[in-house]
């Protein structure tokens, strides 16, 4: 059933949340601070402190539509947030990656969402401490990812190693 959930309004204001878990995700402190009407989700405030790292966002904001079903993008919706996040821990996310090598390190940056559900653009910077991928092990890993038109662009690429430092891109 995917109809449209039986009001429009949701007002979320100022949660603050405890240690807790969210699925399988646990965290320390929650904060929130949201309203979504008529398919826009105006995003003020959300600071998510883990294990696994820290992500804020602030002044974001996204239209989708909620269903039965969950969250359903029309081709059209804007995308507007800018995330923060601090020392994630990138090995406990080996699960999702499409690939079947382990990737470790510890990744500090922001994720930049603009434009529309169907053309996103995403612009990031991230400096990760510690990188590994398989066999390959580094001191530090930075750069910069964009993503446009479904192209996916690496810019700045720095890998630090004990044995020197390489770049590219």
């Amino acid at each position: 059933d995917n109809q449209s959930v039986p009001f429009s309004k949701i007002f979320i204001e100022n949660i603050d949340f405890g240690a807790g878990n969210i699925d399988e995700l646990q965290f320390d402190s929650l904060k929130v601070s949201a309203i979504y009407s008529n398919r826009s989700f105006l995003l003020n405030n959300f600071e998510l402190s883990t294990y696994l790292g820290n992500i804020n966002a602030k002044d974001g904001q996204m239209n989708f539509g909620l269903t039965n079903n969950g969250v359903q993008f029309q081709e059209n919706d804007r995308l507007n947030l800018f995330i923060t996040f601090e020392n994630i821990d990138i090995s406990k996310f080996n699960r999702y990656f499409p690939w079947g090598l382990e990737s470790r390190g510890f990744m500090t940056g922001n994720i930049n969402l603009k434009g529309t559900a169907d053309k996103p653009e995403i612009a990031s910077h991230m400096d990760i401490s510690d990188p590994g991928f398989d066999k390959i092990n580094g001191e530090k890993l930075s750069g910069n990812v964009f993503y446009k038109e479904s192209k996916v662009d690496f810019r700045n690429l720095l890998l630090q190693t004990k044995n020197g430092r390489y770049s590219g891109f």
